[in-house]
């Protein structure tokens, strides 16, 4: 088995996808990159574990006080072990005003979940 990282803005982040989750509607913003660590094979990839890399201030993500270095357990009710990374890449696409729940954990152990609301991009946001 083949394991490695992938920074979430190449694979699984809605930060800067290039397709709206709904025909025409733009894409949505969170304000968060996230990193994976793939294993499984070239042909089977699956999500052994994911965490937030960074969390712009100001954004959706902020304002629910999401930070760096959070387990994601679940997203939008569905664990990210096991889970192939397109599906994950799926469920955090949303269009602006979409809804995204994450269940995370911090480094203590503490989990909670946290609901997002997808906003447009400002002009001046990392990609």
């Amino acid at each position: 088995m083949v394991t490695r990282t992938l920074a979430l803005a190449a694979l699984l982040l809605a930060l800067a996808l290039p397709r709206a989750a709904v025909a025409g509607a733009p894409d949505g913003w969170f304000g968060f990159s996230m990193a994976v660590e793939i294993g499984g094979t070239a042909t089977a990839p699956r999500v052994e574990s994911a965490w937030i890399v960074s969390v712009v201030p100001g954004s959706p993500a902020d304002r629910q006080r999401v930070a760096a270095g959070e387990t994601v357990l679940e997203i939008a009710g569905s664990p990210v072990a096991g889970a192939a990374p397109d599906d994950l890449k799926a469920k955090i696409r949303k269009p602006i005003g979409g809804r995204l729940q994450l269940k995370l954990q911090r480094s203590g152990g503490e989990r909670r979940t946290v609901d997002l609301v997808a906003v447009a991009r400002p002009d001046d946001a990392p990609r």
